[in-house]
């Protein structure tokens, strides 16, 4: 008689029963727990900080890797996966839960959501982003100043040092490293240090500067055209 024998599962992935012969929910993937079967939202994305999306190899674990800053994760119609701190408001968990019957294209035997449709993930990992990016309050001997203009004509500031790792205390221990009186971080990823600011960058409404860190998705840093700016603290 021929034997046959499932592959044991990844010491990071569990499967949840299920007396289906076809593909069934993953309900474990690293730090991440299964939350069920949800509708897109009424408006926008479920989770929209982060997207992409790949029709061949796309599996729970594939987009628990890309969106490993975030809270949360969800896989849609077999081969998109959205990332997020939290889920939008009008993004529920689906009437049918089996309306999450599409095999991912990397994985025929697990779950990727459907048309308007999220398989959706929680990590337990209190480090993972798990709310909307802030404003720094101070860093160091910095204190917040404004979120302001940045004309480019002249710049408001006159030292950059960019980074894609770029966060707020990183920017801001670069700026003490010299004791510059100024320093902010502009396009998520720019630190601009100075120790005067042109005289066209005055305050911009503080929404404007809406873009999250590059290297700190849970804080703000700026905008185009527009620095969280922060001033070094006077005597220090």
């Amino acid at each position: 008689s021929i034997s046959t024998s499932t592959p044991t599962p990844s010491s990071t992935t569990t499967k949840s029963s299920s007396t289906s012969t076809g593909p069934t929910a993953i309900s474990t993937v690293s730090s991440y727990a299964y939350q069920g079967c949800y509708n897109e939202a009424t408006s926008g994305r479920a989770l929209s900080a982060l997207s992409t999306a790949n029709g061949t190899s796309m599996t729970p674990a594939l987009c628990a890797a890309y969106c490993t800053q975030y809270a949360w994760f969800g896989i849609e119609y077999g081969a998109e996966c959205y990332c997020g701190p939290y889920p939008a408001s009008s993004a529920v968990l689906a009437t049918k839960q089996t309306d999450c019957n599409m095999a991912c294209p990397g994985d025929k035997t697990a779950l990727c959501g459907a048309g308007n449709r999220l398989q959706m993930y929680k990590s337990s990992d209190p480090s993972k982003v798990n709310h909307d990016p802030a404003v720094v309050k101070s860093a160091g001997n910095y204190t917040y100043y404004n979120c302001v203009v940045d004309t480019g004509n002249p710049r408001a500031l006159t030292s950059v040092l960019a980074s894609d790792g770029m966060s707020i205390e990183a920017c801001l221990a670069q700026a003490e490293q010299s004791k510059y009186t100024w320093a902010g971080v502009e396009y998520g990823r720019e630190c601009w240090m100075g120790n005067s600011l042109a005289s066209a960058s005055g305050n911009a409404t503080s929404s404007s500067c809406n873009m999250n860190c590059k290297g700190a998705l849970g804080e703000i840093c700026g905008a185009g055209s527009r620095l969280t700016l922060y001033r070094r603290n006077a005597g220090v």
